[in-house]
Formats: structure tokens, C-alpha cells, sequence
């Protein structure tokens, strides 16, 4: 039996014989953006920063750093953030979609560093089915620290 949990602020994988440490495949997305004034096109609106969470999937052999576009929309700076260790890594974007809010990020500075702090999982292309347990993770608003929800899929639907 396993057990996903969290113990000072480093995400354990608990096994009945002990345990293993298992990196975060979670990290922090700080952006400063600026965007075009409507009234004077000319002129820049004054630097905002703006946070998010971003995941990190493995897809054939591919690493990707996924956020919502939203997030990086009219950036000037990009750096990522790992729970418990204070280094800030730049990055930029590789692609965005702003149809489904999705942006692909790429770290530019100290890639070998950060690629030793965090672990990527593969990319499930199915959808849960209904019934599924499963969490989600991440540096939601109104607060600094990392959090994990547990909850259950009670549907899927698709609008198209």
C-alpha cells in the first residue's frame, strides 16, 4: 500500500517497509507583465506581477512546464519557483494558446540545477473517469505556501 503525502514541505511517498523521497513535480510561476494602455496605444500600463502554479509532465521523452496562459499574458519577466528551495529560475514561453488558457514555459537559467530539484510525471491523455480519487496541487490565492486538495471525479462532460 501507498500513501502520497506531505511532510515538511517535501512530497514523501510512504510505503508499508518505509519511504522514498519523491521530488516536486509542482512549482511556482512569478510573472511581471505589462500591457498596452487602451486609451494611449503608445504608453505601457504600469508592471503588475502576477502568480501561478505550473506542473510538470514528461510526454515521449519531452519535458514541458505547464501554466495557464493567463498567467504569463504580456510578460516582461518569467522565473519559477520549487517549494522549499529559495532560488529563482528565469523562463520563458515556447508556446501559448489562449483558446484553452495553456502556455508551455522552458527554463533559460541554471536548467541542470533545477532539473536536479523536481521530478516530471507522465502526461495522462485520458480522462478520469468518474469515481476517480485524485488531488490537485498548487500556490492558490490568497496565501504563500503550497496546498493539496484531495477530491473525487463526480463527472466528465465535454462541450464540443
Amino acid at each position: 500500500m501507498a500513501y502520497l503525502g506531505s511532510y515538511d514541505r517535501i512530497l514523501l511517498l510512504i510505503y508499508d517497509h518505509g519511504y522514498s523521497i519523491m521530488l516536486p513535480s509542482v512549482v511556482k510561476v512569478y510573472c511581471n507583465s505589462s500591457s498596452t494602455s487602451y486609451i494611449d496605444v503608445w504608453r505601457k500600463e504600469p508592471s503588475v506581477q502576477k502568480t501561478g502554479t505550473a506542473s510538470l509532465v514528461e510526454h515521449n521523452g519531452t519535458r514541458f512546464i505547464l501554466t495557464n496562459e493567463h498567467v504569463v499574458r504580456d510578460n516582461s519577466q518569467i522565473y519559477v519557483t520549487v517549494e522549499g528551495c529559495s532560488k529563482q529560475f528565469t523562463a520563458k514561453v515556447r508556446h501559448r494558446d489562449y483558446r484553452c488558457d495553456l502556455a508551455l514555459l522552458e527554463i533559460v537559467s541554471d536548467k541542470f540545477a533545477f532539473e536536479g530539484l523536481v521530478s516530471y510525471l507522465p502526461l495522462q491523455l485520458e480522462l478520469p473517469s468518474p469515481g476517480t480519487k485524485l488531488a490537485t496541487q498548487g500556490f492558490p490565492t490568497g496565501g504563500q505556501g503550497f496546498c493539496t486538495t484531495e477530491g473525487v471525479v463526480s463527472r466528465n462532460e465535454s462541450s464540443a
